[in-house]
């Protein structure tokens, strides 16, 4: 019964570290080289910092060293949410995020564009 005991206390260590890890997720936050191929040349690079202060994350754009802050910011799961506005254009952005990437699609008054992006730091 003793080495019973034992197997099942280190099973359920591990199973709680790995537990642990997978709750744990990705986080946003680094700067990321993006990429919108579809934009108008200006805007198809660029980098994109998200940043996490007082349990709120914010969005930050360096275009062509201009930089311009998101609004409502959401961070879920691996689901990053965001709007701005680009020339009196308002923009949302529904990007999922990984460790070392993200993929997602931006909204316009036109349509859609595919935004890609990976991490630099």
């Amino acid at each position: 019964m003793k080495k019973w005991s034992i197997k099942s206390v280190f099973a359920l260590v591990a199973f709680v570290m790995v537990s642990s890890v997978l709750m744990a997720g990705v986080s946003p936050v680094g700067t990321w080289d993006y990429k919108v191929l579809e934009a108008p040349y200006e805007y198809q690079k660029g980098e994109l910092i998200v940043e996490k202060a007082d349990s709120k994350y914010n969005v930050k754009f360096n275009i062509n060293g201009t930089e311009k802050k998101a609004q409502n910011v959401k961070f879920s799961g691996s689901d990053l949410t965001f709007s701005t506005y680009v020339e009196n254009e308002y923009i949302t952005f529904k990007i999922k995020v990984s460790e070392k990437e993200m993929k997602g699609t931006l909204t316009y008054s036109e349509g859609n564009m595919a935004i890609t992006a990976l991490k630099k730091k």
